[in-house]
């Protein structure tokens, strides 16, 4: 198991540290976005994702009406 696993199963908080341990390379997307003014990036990034299960594609709000809001 990954030490993050076993910080949750204790009750630990977990970190952008944790992430690293487990996806250097969504960790430094992130701290990138973290970084840098998206909005002068052109991103267009929402509070929603598009993801694929068994050749469908699902939209999901990570936040109640996401799709209209941006992320700043």
């Amino acid at each position: 198991f990954t030490m993050p696993f076993y910080k949750r199963m204790l009750n630990k908080k977990l970190t952008m540290k944790d992430i690293e341990s487990i996806d250097p390379e969504f960790y430094n997307s992130l701290v990138w976005i973290r970084d840098n003014d998206i909005d002068e990036c052109g991103l267009e990034m929402w509070f929603s994702v598009d993801f694929e299960v068994l050749g469908q594609v699902i939209h999901h709000e990570l936040k109640p009406s996401g799709d209209k809001e941006r992320v700043t």
